[in-house]
């Protein structure tokens, strides 16, 4: 039986001013954006059209600017920093049970990474005229960054991503 379980951090107002790292997976781990060679993701036409949505971000939300981030074979790992508004400013008490609940509401990270997967599936079924349904796996995973060290061992595990991909997802040696 399917339980839904809330993902995000409860009484946490997701619209808040801070970093947060998103992995955001493709559907049952398909490997649609590339692939990594010798260390280095590279990118095919999918993963182009998922690099240049993210690198986009900014332009639709003007409260949010991207920091690290990288596009592997099946999934995006990225880091959303919100910054401080005049509307954020004010909102600084926990959130409580609402009809739409803070992390889906306007501006919030989950209607950000959203956006970010409406845009990448719609791009991606024009460009290929096979629309992969579904493209991406149901909801996202975030951690919200706590302090400099956090952000900077996050930083770290973003850029060796890929290398941590060849070694992790090598196909078992045959034994003779």
């Amino acid at each position: 039986m399917y339980v839904n379980r809330f993902n995000r951090k409860r009484g946490f107002d997701y619209r808040r001013p801070g970093m947060y790292f998103v992995t955001i997976n493709l559907h049952r781990h398909r490997r649609l954006f590339g692939r990594v060679v010798n260390g280095h993701m590279q990118l095919n036409e999918l993963g182009h059209i998922a690099a240049t949505c993210w690198q986009a971000i900014p332009q639709h939300f003007a409260h949010v600017r991207i920091d690290a981030w990288v596009i592997m074979p099946s999934h995006v790992h990225g880091i959303l920093e919100i910054i401080p508004t005049d509307a954020t400013r004010f909102s600084r008490t926990p959130t409580t049970r609402k009809i739409i609940p803070a992390a889906n509401a306007a501006g919030a990270l989950g209607t950000i990474v959203g956006s970010y997967k409406s845009a990448v599936a719609r791009q991606i079924n024009l460009s290929t005229r096979c629309p992969y349904k579904p493209l991406w796996h149901r909801s996202f995973h975030d951690r919200i960054i706590r302090n400099p060290q956090h952000l900077w061992n996050t930083r770290r595990y973003i850029r060796n991503n890929p290398k941590a991909w060849e070694h992790c997802h090598q196909p078992p040696a045959r034994s003779s």
